[in-house]
């Protein structure tokens, strides 16, 4: 049987019947290290746009095994996670333990999950956007979920990378029309795929600015927009240069962002 993608939204039920073993291996692989890094590139961006205090207050979209929620509880920081899968949420909650922290994660999908007006001083989505049917109102329901100067940071697929981090193993794999990147992933991967984890669009930079704007964001950074040339994370010569490049030069900035691997974008309410 061919799940049609358009039945969506998605219940924790229907995760829960498939084997998500291939998933949770993948994110398993994060390292605690890596993790942590991570954390504090997210914090340091988001405090860079709304100052991250004692009442600050974050939610997490798709928080996945929790590795972003435990580092944010170890470090004082008050964050909540919706996510889809029961099993995710167990592994969060295993994680939770094993440092000292007990996440807060409510099992649910964004796309039907009443989550709120004026309750968050930043939301946080990673790879969830290209899962959703209904993406454009669920950006819109967490548009009215932030607080006035609330800030929105995700990353999300876009479609003429060269190599999507969806589905490494076939170069341009976003070009494609959508009923061939279907028929490519439940040939490969079997049906299940799109109820889970099946990547139902592919973004692109000009389209989602367009977007965000008409939702009411007031700024809108782009990846390239957000990065300061002179507060790189490991930064060399090169990469300094590169950068003030981009920043200078707005068909340099087009062509980066054409095919740069994801969509990167920190909105501000």
């Amino acid at each position: 049987m061919l799940y049609n993608v358009e039945q969506m939204p998605v219940t924790p039920e229907d995760v829960e019947q498939f084997d998500l073993t291939y998933f949770l291996d993948i994110s398993n692989r994060l390292t605690a290290e890596r993790a942590e890094s991570q954390f504090r590139e997210n914090l340091k961006l988001l405090n860079k746009f709304r100052p991250v205090d004692s009442g600050f207050r974050i939610l997490e979209i798709g928080p996945g095994i929790g590795w972003f929620q435990v580092n944010c509880l170890r470090n004082g920081v008050d964050c909540e996670g919706l996510e889809l899968s029961p099993q995710c949420v167990e592994r969060a909650r295993e994680l939770g333990e094993r440092y000292g922290v007990q996440p807060k994660v409510r099992l649910g999908n964004i796309e039907n999950t009443d989550i709120g007006e004026s309750q968050y001083d930043a939301i946080v989505a990673e790879s969830v956007l290209e899962h959703l049917p209904n993406w454009k109102e669920a950006v819109q329901k967490i548009y009215a979920a932030l607080k006035p100067e609330g800030v929105f940071y995700f990353s999300s697929s876009n479609k003429f990378a060269f190599v999507s981090g969806e589905f490494r193993r076939i170069p341009l794999y976003g070009w494609f029309p959508d009923k061939v990147r279907r028929w490519i992933r439940t040939t490969v991967e079997g049906p299940g795929v799109l109820l889970w984890y099946m990547d139902c669009n592919q973004f692109r930079y000009p389209f989602l600015r367009k977007f965000l704007g008409q939702v009411g964001f007031r700024d809108i950074f782009d990846y390239i927009e957000m990065k300061d040339p002179d507060d790189l994370n490991n930064p060399t010569r090169t990469r300094r240069f590169a950068a003030k490049i981009l920043k200078s030069s707005k068909l340099a900035k087009r062509l980066c962002l054409t095919f740069w691997p994801t969509t990167v974008f920190l909105c501000r309410k």
